[in-house]
């Protein structure tokens, strides 16, 4: 077992915290979140400023994330402990609000601000982040906000640094999570069009200058070569595809063009003298083959440059060097490891890359920086 040093703060990603409609005189509690139950879906909505519809309903725990917390405890994390720190958090909401601030007692959908946590966990100390997905974006708005004083390390499991189209892939097809199937993607659509977590998980312009296109230009460029659809950053939209129009039209351009500020302050901060990032962060991100690495797909795949972006904003050129997108020199420093055969979720799952992120956390990291996983290398438990 390992001895630790430092608490453990967990940051889940998308859909990766429970949501609960707690009691009211007339209705009974029950989960909204994971469902798929269609009758239940629309207690997820929020209205056009992002806020939920149903104030009833509360973030209760994480979901997804069993075999990470068993290998934790295997290598002594635990809750019981009192060095394991899990941070479950309304991904429908503004990251900015998710942080929130690190003295306040108000709670946020039931959970306590991410910055408060990290705060009460850190003490007169620091604490090691564990994030992954959209919690590394959670994770990357703290930092930008409150510096570096509290932390000790942070592992970024799959992250979404620059953000992945897949969240435009949500927002105009409504494209719902695979676990709520029975959920049609029109209802899906209107879901999301008014949660700003789900804009801001999507790529900002350094992402989509560099595909070559806009937001939904490079949705549409993975998805069909019949569809010409067009949406610029600021939101102008101009679509030649009557099929594309009414999911196109359900993107709250307010959300999105606030989305798109945040993503410039996020940036910006990356780009600063002050920014510390590369003391303190490692990079792990899953291969899937030669055409996908993991963070978040689909992905984007421009041959005429021979270039392969993932999500965490590496792009992996041919020759597997790997070069990082314009005004982003900065991630350049933070060790990185890579994970053949380790697909999205299974980088936060997988045994060996949990096993890796606490070597690092311990100040022992492995020279190995490419690993390749299989059932046996995973551990995988089904």
């Amino acid at each position: 077992m390992t001895t630790t040093t430092y608490p453990l703060v967990a940051v889940p990603g998308l859909f990766g915290s429970k949501l609960y409609y707690f009691a009211t005189p007339v209705k009974g509690p029950f989960d909204v979140w994971p469902t798929d139950d269609p009758s239940v879906a629309e207690y997820l909505a929020c209205d056009s400023s992002g806020a939920p519809l149903y104030s009833e309903v509360k973030v209760t725990g994480i979901d997804g994330y069993d075999k990470m917390f068993l290998w934790l405890k295997e290598k002594g994390y635990s809750e019981d402990d009192g060095n394991l720190v899990k941070a479950p958090y309304d991904w429908r909401l503004d990251l900015e609000t998710v942080v929130g601030s690190d003295t306040s007692d108000d709670l946020i959908s039931g959970q306590p601000p991410l910055a408060k946590t990290i705060s009460d966990a850190a003490g007169s100390s620091k604490v090691d982040i564990l994030c992954h997905s959209m919690g590394c974006l959670a994770t990357m708005t703290y930092l930008k906000n409150y510096g570096f004083d509290k932390i000790h390390r942070i592992i970024f499991l799959a992250p979404p640094l620059l953000g992945t189209v897949e969240s435009y892939y949500r927002l105009v097809c409504g494209a719902g999570p695979s676990a709520a199937k029975n959920i049609g993607n029109e209802e899906w659509a209107e879901l999301f069009s008014n949660m700003q977590g789900v804009y801001q998980i999507g790529p900002g312009q350094e992402l989509t200058s560099l595909l070559g296109g806009s937001f939904v230009e490079v949705i549409y460029n993975w998805g069909s070569t019949t569809v010409d659809a067009k949406l610029d950053f600021q939101g102008a939209y101009n679509l030649s595809d009557d099929s594309a129009v009414k999911y196109i039209k359900s993107m709250n351009l307010d959300l999105l063009q606030a989305a798109g500020s945040w993503r410039e302050s996020v940036d910006t901060w990356l780009d600063g003298s002050g920014n510390q990032i590369d003391d303190f962060g490692y990079l792990l991100y899953g291969v899937i083959d030669d055409s996908t690495i993991s963070g978040i797909a689909p992905y984007y795949y421009t041959e005429s440059s021979s270039v392969l972006p993932d999500s965490t904003g590496i792009y992996r050129a041919t020759g597997d060097q790997n070069v990082l997108t314009a005004g982003l020199a900065d991630l350049a420093a933070l060790g990185h490891y890579q994970f053949d055969d380790c697909d999205h979720m299974e980088m936060a799952n997988c045994k060996l890359t949990i096993d890796t992120a606490v070597s690092i956390l311990q100040g022992n990291p492995p020279s190995q920086t490419t690993f390749t996983c299989d059932d046996d290398a995973c551990g995988k438990i089904d």
